[in-house]
């Protein structure tokens, strides 16, 4: 085999993922561009329903699900590049959670999510996902439009757990009174 040219990507789906990247099959020239994919597979509708009726929480369970489970031959391990562009929307529409990746969700802006957790008086980042699990029944819960993974969702604002939750204001206090924002 020869070496691959330099004017030829080593990873061709993500150089050409914006521009018409069609699959393996239509990279190497063998078939119509994903037809050979999908002919393996069930119809979207028909795999979106099997992977519903598993009441999966999210994309890790479906992830820990395909690596451990006994899964239909005709069900993709991954669905998002079977079906991309025949039903595909996104992992909450497949699984019928209806929920949004944090790049999708519409959540609170930093500062008035950061104003709201900060007056639950939580001390620390176990306290937080204590609290995101429903631990703390004397506190209100969890906003949908407040992320459980903070640091990630405001990426570019995050400064640090303790900036988060207010530490100093959850120091000096002994029981907030706490509303959710709207």
């Amino acid at each position: 085999m020869s070496p691959r040219p330099d004017n030829i990507p080593s990873n061709p789906n993500f150089t050409y993922k914006e521009t018409g990247w069609a699959g393996t099959a239509d990279w190497l020239g063998y078939g119509a561009p994903t037809s050979p994919q999908l002919s393996q597979f069930r119809p979207f509708a028909e795999a979106r329903e099997f992977a519903r009726s598993l009441k999966l929480l999210g994309w890790l369970e479906w992830r820990e699900y395909v690596r451990n489970a006994v899964k239909p031959a005709d069900i993709p391990s991954i669905p998002h590049s079977a079906y991309k562009g025949h039903g595909w929307l996104d992992y909450g529409d497949w699984l019928g959670t209806g929920l949004k990746a944090y790049h999708q969700s519409p959540f609170l802006p930093y500062e008035a999510a950061r104003d709201f957790v900060g007056m639950l008086g939580l001390k620390s980042s176990a306290e937080w996902r204590a609290y995101c699990g429903g631990k703390f029944e004397r506190l209100p819960p969890k906003p949908v439009n407040i992320p459980t993974n903070p640091d990630k969702a405001y990426a570019s604002k995050w400064q640090s757990w303790g900036r988060w939750l207010d530490v100093t204001r959850a120091a000096n206090s002994s029981k907030p009174e706490v509303s959710p924002p709207m």
